[in-house]
């Protein structure tokens, strides 16, 4: 028959049991709060996605992203094959110097509780057409010559006039035969004289502007009151000046900058008229130009924040078994559940009031909210006031440590190492004494387990 052990080291295997027991409890709380935190993170999707939906639906009527390109010098071929029939084609050069300038007159318009960022543009286009031979093997018809230019989306386009060499131009709808892209307007020239053009049209769109760079030489100049630009395309602008009352932008582009003929016959280039910059196989991608950014996107915000959603369960489930082992309370599993599913309700709480305030004032509320709930759910756990206080404590320090992460971006990962650095310090200390007896540690207190 066994011998019952010690008082004392029964007590101490107490103690370890329960220790041990606690922390891969919170470990499991942890990874089985990571499903509601993959809903939260759907949800944030969803509504994002709702978001664009009523942003595309407005701009079907006003004008999406817009890219434009051109002017191209566009003149019919023909030539009798050797059973006598006509072939014909078409003959396109791209302008000397291309000189584009761009003014952006930014509106917000809301559907609901969603915002969406528009804008009227002002374009002008001038440059220098040379006419080249097509070749032996065809005739041109110069005296149908025209300039064509594309638009991404003519819902958009008015207001258009050009002149050539001081001719007044009258446009027309449509492209011509082998068009590089697929919608836009044209301006017959019905000459083969060199010259100088200008084209300029008023343009709606949606957030987003670009250009291609066709020239042989390109300049483009755009400047808008939007205090918030994100430059893309191909190039980025030579030079820049972006303050809080608007910006400024230039480039300059040659065509030993991009992978685009000076001439060509048929449809052998196209000019892409899409707006996804990660797709690399994408066909003589040459352009450059400007996104209206909204200063803060609540959505990808609230995203980021989800991110370091096990951050906070880690630093709030750790302090509550700090707390139940200085005050000897023993916390059930269940409250500690309870403990991280209500740090789960804040992103949601937080994603449904930033759709109708900022980001900022959101977050604030929501972890007031969730401070205010843990300091009272605390106090009937632990039944005493100050041990509620520093539960309450712990949570409003990890929800502002995690807002200074997000508002320093490029320091995002520097901070939060260094947090979680301080974190396993505090976590150090304070278990780095749990294998001891608690005559050893100084207090007579030691963990009740549950009754059976």
């Amino acid at each position: 028959m066994n011998e019952p052990q010690p008082l004392h080291l029964e007590i101490q295997r107490r103690i370890r049991t329960s220790m041990t027991a606690k922390i891969v409890m919170i470990a499991l709380v942890v990874l089985l709060c990571q499903i509601p935190v993959l809903m939260v993170d759907g949800l944030i999707s969803r509504r994002q996605n709702l978001a664009r939906s009523v942003e595309q639906e407005i701009a079907s009527k006003w004008g999406y992203r817009q890219k434009i390109s051109g002017p191209i010098l566009a003149i019919p071929l023909f030539r009798q094959n050797k059973m006598g029939e006509i072939e014909r084609s078409t003959f396109f050069a791209v302008p000397q110097n291309l000189r584009i300038t761009g003014t952006l007159y930014p509106e917000m318009r809301y559907r609901g509780i969603y915002e969406i960022v528009l804008y009227r543009s002002r374009i002008k286009l001038t440059g220098d057409i040379v006419f080249r031979d097509p070749g032996s093997q065809w005739q041109a018809s110069p005296e149908k010559s025209r300039l064509i230019i594309g638009i991404s989306d003519l819902q958009g386009l008015s207001a258009i006039s050009g002149k050539y060499n001081d001719t007044v131009l009258t446009p027309v709808t449509g492209l011509c035969d082998d068009a590089p892209f697929l919608q836009g307007f044209s301006l017959p020239l019905n000459t083969r004289q060199n010259g100088t053009f200008e084209i300029n049209f008023d343009l709606n769109g949606c957030r987003e502007l670009l250009f291609t760079m066709v020239g042989r030489q390109t300049e483009l100049s755009l400047e808008s009151t939007w205090p918030t630009p994100s430059f893309r395309g191909a190039f980025l602008p030579t030079q820049r000046n972006v303050t809080a009352d608007g910006f400024t932008a230039t480039w300059s582009v040659s065509e030993f900058n991009r992978d685009l003929a000076a001439t060509w016959t048929g449809d052998s280039t196209a000019i892409n008229q899409r707006f996804e910059f990660e797709n690399d196989q994408r066909p003589y991608d040459c352009s450059a130009g400007v996104m209206l950014l909204q200063a803060a996107d609540t959505y990808l915000q609230t995203n980021r924040a989800v991110e370091y959603a096990i951050l906070v369960f880690i630093i709030v489930l750790m302090a509550m078994l700090i707390a139940e082992k200085i005050t000897g309370v023993w916390v059930h599993p269940l409250q500690y559940f309870i403990t991280a599913l209500s740090l789960v309700l804040f992103y949601t709480l937080t994603l449904a009031i930033s759709e109708h305030t900022s980001f900022g004032t959101a977050y604030l509320i929501s972890a007031a909210a969730l401070t205010g709930m843990s300091i009272f759910y605390s106090a009937l756990i632990y039944r005493r006031p100050t041990a509620a206080i520093c539960m309450g404590s712990a949570t409003a320090i990890a929800y502002a440590a995690i807002y200074v992460i997000l508002q320093l971006e490029d320091y995002a990962l520097l901070t939060g190492s260094i947090l979680l650095f301080i974190l396993l310090t505090v976590l150090m200390y304070f278990t780095g004494k749990i294998n001891r007896l608690p005559a050893e540690t100084g207090s007579t207190d030691c963990p009740a387990p549950p009754a059976n």
